[in-house]
């Protein structure tokens, strides 16, 4: 393998840790009532794409007989966001023991500005008693980011296709460059190992 060979993979190598970045998720958990909350949202995401926030709501089997009504109030940034037609600030969700349910808060569309906002989730059982009854409050940063340097449409398309067509000849350059003169033409069996007697499977 020649030294051009090791640098250039070096090099790629270097690059893709370096320009790397942080692909995370938030999530969060609390209980109100008898009713264990577990919030998950996104760490960032582009400028034009809509926010969605995904609540799973939990009844505890030990819960008494009844239900329980658990009110979500959603406060979204001050800033950086807009809401759309389908965008909810409250849900009320009704909840029975052993019942799972998952509801979403959606329809917040980021603005074009790199910036972050705190959604502001806040939940209640009002007709719950005991201890447990105290609120429960949730603080989300999403961060917004440029987003995708190929607009959607039909460039999202064209730019991805030209790309590739110019690699291909890079690709037999490099081909015919390091490769073995003539390997095409020689036909190779290809070596398939016999697989082992699974252990769990033999009778000693």
């Amino acid at each position: 393998m020649s030294t051009r060979l090791i640098q250039t993979g070096f090099l790629a190598l270097f690059t893709l840790v370096v320009t790397a970045t942080d692909v995370c998720a938030f999530v969060g958990e609390g209980e109100v009532g008898e009713v264990r909350l577990r919030v998950m949202a996104p760490d960032w995401i582009c400028s034009g794409e809509v926010v969605s926030l995904l609540v799973v709501a939990t009844s505890m089997e030990t819960a008494k007989g009844g239900s329980t009504q658990v009110d979500v109030v959603l406060t979204p940034p001050t800033s950086g966001f807009t809401g759309e037609e389908n965008a909810k600030r409250d849900q009320s969700v009704t909840m029975t023991a052993g019942r799972t349910l998952r509801f979403a808060f959606t329809g917040w569309k980021a603005g074009s500005e790199e910036t972050t906002g705190t959604f502001a989730l806040r939940f209640s059982a009002p007709e719950a008693g005991g201890s447990s009854n105290a609120p429960f409050e949730l603080a989300i940063p999403v961060r917004v980011i440029r987003g995708a340097a190929v607009p959607k449409g039909l460039w999202s398309i064209l730019v991805p296709a030209g790309i590739a067509s110019l690699a291909i000849p890079v690709f037999l350059i490099f081909l015919r460059r390091f490769a073995q003169r003539g390997a095409w033409r020689q036909a190779v069996d290809l070596d398939v190992r016999v697989a082992e007697e699974a252990w769990w499977k033999s009778d000693s």
